[in-house]
C-alpha cells in the first residue's frame, strides 16, 4: 500500500512539475495565447504562479514563477524519495541540500528536452498528415516552440528536395545527449 501511495505522489509532483515546466518553455518561446494548449495550461498553473510571483522579480519573457515552482515540487520529490528509503539509525537521512538543488535543475534540463523531442515530433507528424497546409496548431505552438533550434540545423543542411532533415539531427542530438550526459549527472 505505501509503494502504490509513494508511486502515485511521485506521478503527480511530475505532472505538476511538467506542466510549470511547460508553461516556462512557452513563455520563454514566446507561444501565443491563442495555442489551445498553452491557454490550458495557463489556466491550470494560474493560480499557483500568481501567488509565488508576487515574491519573484518580474523579468520581461522568463515566468519565474512557473520554474520556483517546478524546482520546488522537483526537490520535494527528490527530499520525499530519499528520506523513505535511506534514513539513518537516528532519523536523519544524509542528503545535502545541493545536491538535491542540483538534482532538481538536472531534472528540470530534462524535462524541457523531453517537452523540446515531443514538439519536434508532433511537427514532423503533422507534416506528414498534411505538408501542404500549414496547421494551425503548428503555427501556434509547435513552431516557436522548436524553430530556434531547427533553423541554424536547417543553414547548416540544406533540405533535400521535400524533405528536411533538421528535425531528424536535432532529436538525434537530444536523444545522444540526454542519454549520454545527463543520465551519468542523475
Amino acid at each position: 500500500m505505501s509503494q502504490t501511495i509513494t508511486l502515485l505522489i511521485q506521478m503527480v509532483t511530475q505532472l505538476s512539475a511538467t506542466l510549470f515546466l511547460m508553461r516556462f518553455y512557452m513563455r520563454i518561446c514566446m507561444v501565443g495565447g491563442n495555442a489551445p494548449l498553452a491557454s490550458f495550461i495557463a489556466k491550470v498553473t494560474n493560480p499557483f504562479t500568481r501567488i509565488v510571483s508576487l515574491f519573484l522579480p518580474n523579468i520581461p519573457r522568463v515566468d519565474l514563477a512557473a520554474l520556483a515552482l517546478a524546482l520546488g515540487l522537483l526537490i520535494g520529490q527528490a527530499y520525499a524519495t530519499a528520506s523513505y528509503q535511506q534514513i539513518d539509525s537516528q532519523g536523519f537521512f544524509p542528503i545535502s541540500f545541493l545536491s538535491v538543488f542540483l538534482y532538481a535543475g538536472i531534472k528540470s534540463f530534462q524535462i524541457i528536452l523531453d517537452l523540446l523531442f515531443f514538439a519536434i515530433l508532433g511537427k514532423i507528424i503533422l507534416s506528414w498528415v498534411s505538408p501542404e497546409s500549414r496547421n494551425s496548431i503548428s503555427l501556434q505552438l509547435l513552431d516557436p516552440l522548436t524553430e530556434w533550434i531547427l533553423a541554424p540545423v536547417r543553414r547548416i543542411i540544406p533540405t533535400v528536395g521535400m524533405i528536411d532533415f533538421s528535425p531528424i539531427i536535432v532529436i538525434f542530438a537530444l536523444q545522444f545527449f540526454e542519454n549520454f550526459v545527463l543520465k551519468q549527472l542523475l
